[in-house]
């Protein structure tokens, strides 16, 4: 046996050298440390067997195995593959994908080792046997004995054409004999000497009488052999054509032979002449015998594998199948021969798998293909099917062999791979948006800051029936409703302010149905069902109420008449289980809402886009498309999840699962009436980088009765503090400006004035104020845009506390 091992470790390779050198006296072994040596070597050695590691620099084992496979000088030299390091079912596959034959892990097992050295040097052994054309020699001698035939009339004749085919017998190379029966059968020998002692040892005279004939016949065949002259060729008048043993004369050695005659008879039917060759097929005969052998550790071997085995003729007809297959189809071996092997496929895969399997026979190439296969009990699986084809010397196809694989585990992951890497990229560009949105509702809001001010401060200075009043209440109703759309930008950017709370989430959906049912309109019925023994939860109160008021204006539209909205609280324990199918959630304690309607419902297309900002299904003009995004923005900047199941026709439910929160939630707080505007006597430094801004503020600061400081900068506002003879009651300032940001400010103030109150404004939040949105506790902070209403009382709160 001639064994290649490729391998990049010399240590590998020594040990390795001395495994099989020790177990096997006698065997060859060529090493090589890279893939392109081991392939060099391959085609100038043509070994019996490849050792192959996988991880090499530069080229790795796959693609050795690969390029030996596509040659068709060494796509029959069996690969096994050697490796300390992976050991995997996707590189089991992969080397199989490969055209890999075996694969074996480091450190080896040496009986499995010696075993799979011998399992493949004869499955190379039989590949090459099978490229013989067996029929070549009956041929030529048929094709020859049929012209002596004709000539054959007599004895001369007989003796004419011997010595015509005299050249024939020697070029041919195989021991030529001649016979003629009387009272016994005598042979005569015309051949060379040399053919005659390599095969049997003897000199050509030695034969040429009974006793020497059957003397060099085996000694177990010689009474088979003289029965079978007389009775099959003689009285029955058939052609010689017997295999059987010779005794080699010079050294005892047993040769197994092939004779092939012809013999003519005379009108009597007494035999004229014999005339045929006897060939040497001692070594065809133990390729046989290593072929049955090789065969029987083939099966053995493969009814080991967990994959199914498998093994066809050329044209597809199956010759065998392990036992594996019978178990997982239920079928019989009478119904899975021949092409039942077709019979598990799932009808969708059926014309993919003969198409592919008409590819490969086209090409001679590797079949290979990803299908479905019927269970026993019905199920179907994902199975990769392999085959390669066996090829002869002419390069025609005798036979395949495969395996099919299990990867119904990998093709799932496969697809969880692709679920989460949609979720990865949905959630990327919702991010995106997010960030677009926030920073477009920021500056927004400082211009609407400015228009908001100045048009109520128009108002407020017109007299009663001045014509411009409509005018500017218009505007100011504009920039309102302009205001409620940055605020639903921020909400889905989760950039908006947020001051949570710790709630009984059903004592604060008490407090707004009315609210609710003022939204949805009385054709349409609220039902609420709080569960008893809520758990507490923590989050904005405003923000719980912008979901619902949300969610109740989505489901008039989908419902659009008379319908049904449902309202219902539970607590919940999500487990693992449920988070493997529901991604975006972890495990642990929820205050669910689910919130139904029975409305038109969703198609799978618009649920892919139902959080979107600006995506809507609704005409033009009747919707803005942020209604669910600003829903979406508030549940992930508290934490919670959002599921949402709707089908056509079928209504909608989402389910909003917030986190459990440790601590109870106090009694509710009934707001009273609304308490007027109280006018101020202290003093405010007003810091703003917008001169817009700044002017509209310190207008609507002076007409509530404060003295207002105003600077257009940190550095300004500093240096106005410090020279200031009297005391400073508030800053008001904005969060992001340059040179300083607005909390360092405040901290810069409070070493010049120790009692000085703070209130932040922005048109969003920023992380020095408030961490994801969260305004932290003891924080004052007004949001742009503002009317002077509410900038009025976030003044007297500041102040007061």
């Amino acid at each position: 046996m001639k064994i290649l091992a490729i391998d990049d470790s010399p240590n590998d390779l020594i040990m390795l050298k001395a495994a099989v050198g020790g177990a096997l006296p006698g065997t060859e072994i060529l090493t090589a440390l890279s893939g392109p040596e081991g392939v060099a070597l391959a085609r100038a050695e043509d070994p019996d067997v490849v050792l192959l590691d996988i991880l090499m620099p530069g080229m790795d084992g796959f693609s050795v195995c690969r390029e030996l496979k596509e040659d068709d000088r060494l796509q029959s030299i069996p690969v096994v593959f050697l490796t300390g390091l992976i050991t995997d079912r996707d590189s089991r596959i992969q080397a199989l994908d490969a055209g890999a034959e075996g694969f074996l892990p480091k450190p080896l097992d040496e009986v499995e080792l010696l075993a799979q050295l011998r399992v493949m040097a004869r499955i190379k052994a039989a590949n090459r046997l099978q490229r013989l054309e067996k029929d070549q020699l009956a041929a030529l001698v048929a094709e020859r004995t049929r012209k002596l035939e004709e000539e054959l009339a007599s004895r001369s004749q007989a003796e004419k054409a011997l010595r015509d085919s005299e050249f024939f017998f020697k070029e041919s190379q195989r021991v030529a004999f001649i016979g003629s029966y009387k009272t016994d059968f005598v042979a005569g020998f015309w051949e060379s000497s040399e053919v005659l002692d390599q095969i049997f040892g003897i000199d050509k005279n030695y034969v040429r009488s009974v006793p020497g004939w059957l003397d060099i016949t085996h000694p177990d065949d010689r009474e088979m052999m003289d029965r079978y002259l007389k009775e099959e060729v003689i009285a029955k008048r058939r052609p010689f054509n017997k295999e059987y043993r010779i005794l080699r004369k010079s050294d005892g050695e047993v040769r197994w032979v092939n004779g092939l005659g012809e013999t003519s008879f005379d009108a009597d039917g007494k035999i004229v002449a014999m005339i045929g060759t006897i060939q040497d097929i001692t070594e065809r005969v133990q390729a046989g015998e290593a072929l049955a052998s090789s065969e029987k550790e083939f099966h053995l071997l493969a009814e080991a594998m967990p994959q199914i085995v498998w093994a066809t003729r050329a044209d597809g007809w199956n010759i065998y199948f392990n036992r594996q297959w019978f178990e997982y189809t239920g079928l019989t071996p009478e119904e899975s021969h021949g092409h039942g092997w077709n019979i598990p496929f799932h009808p969708d895969d059926q014309q993919r798998a003969w198409d592919a399997w008409q590819n490969a026979v086209t090409n001679n190439a590797t079949y290979s293909l990803e299908c479905r296969l019927r269970r026993r009990d019905g199920v179907y699986r994902w199975w990769l099917i392999r085959g390669v084809p066996v090829l002869d010397e002419k390069g025609g196809i005798l036979k395949w062999f495969g395996t099919c694989t299990d990867i119904q585990d990998i093709k799932h992951s496969q697809e969880e791979r692709e679920k989460l890497q949609e979720k990865l990229t949905q959630a990327q560009k919702m991010e995106s948006v997010g960030r677009l949105a926030g920073g477009v509702a920021h500056d927004f809001n400082s211009m609407l800051t400015v228009i908001q001010g100045n048009a109520a401060m128009v108002i407020e200075d017109l007299p009663p029936d001045s014509p411009h009043r409509e005018n500017l209440a218009e505007i100011e109703k504009c920039a309102r409703r302009s205001a409620d759309l940055t605020r639903q930008l921020l909400a889905f950017a989760r950039k908006q302010i947020a001051s949570p709370k710790i709630l009984d989430l059903n004592e604060t959906l008490e407090s707004m149905l009315k609210m609710l049912r003022g939204i949805i309109g009385g054709d349409i019925d609220l039902e609420w069902h709080p569960a008893t023994g809520l758990w507490p939860i923590k989050a904005d109160p405003g923000q719980v109420g912008q979901v619902l008021a949300n969610l109740c204006l989505n489901a008039r539209d989908a419902i659009g008449g008379v319908g049904k909205i449902t309202l219902k609280t539970e607590n919940v324990t999500i487990d693992q289980a449920y988070c493997q199918t529901h991604t975006d959630i972890v495990p642990g304690d929820y205050v669910t809402l689910a919130f139904s309607d029975d409305g038109c419902g969703m198609d799978k297309e618009v649920l892919t886009h139902l959080f979107e900002p600006f995506f809507t299904t609704k005409d033009v003009g009747k919707g803005t498309g942020l209604g669910l995004a600003t829903v979406y923005g508030i549940v992930k900047q508290n934490h919670a999840f959002i599921n949402v199941e709707s089908k056509p026709g079928c209504g909608t439910t989402f389910k909003l699962h917030v986190p459990r929160h440790a601590e109870e939630a106090p009694p509710i707080h009934r707001e009273g009436p609304a308490v007027p505007t109280v006018r101020g006597l202290e003093t405010i430094l007003l810091v703003e980088d917008e001169p817009s801004i700044l002017i509209i503020g310190r207008r609507v600061l002076e007409s509530l009765g404060y003295t207002v400081l105003t600077a257009g900068t940190p550095g300004e506002a500093v240096r106005l503090a410090s020279g200031h003879a009297g005391e400073i009651h508030l800053l008001i300032t904005d969060v992001i400006m340059p040179e300083m940001n607005g909390q360092d400010l405040a901290k810069c103030l409070l070493s010049l004035h120790p009692g000085l109150k703070r209130l932040f404004m922005s048109g969003y939040t920023a992380d020095i104020i408030a961490h994801n949105g969260i305004l932290e506790e003891g924080i004052h902070f007004l949001q742009k845009p503002f009317t002077r209403e509410v900038l009025a009382d976030k003044v007297r709160q500041a102040l007061m506390h």
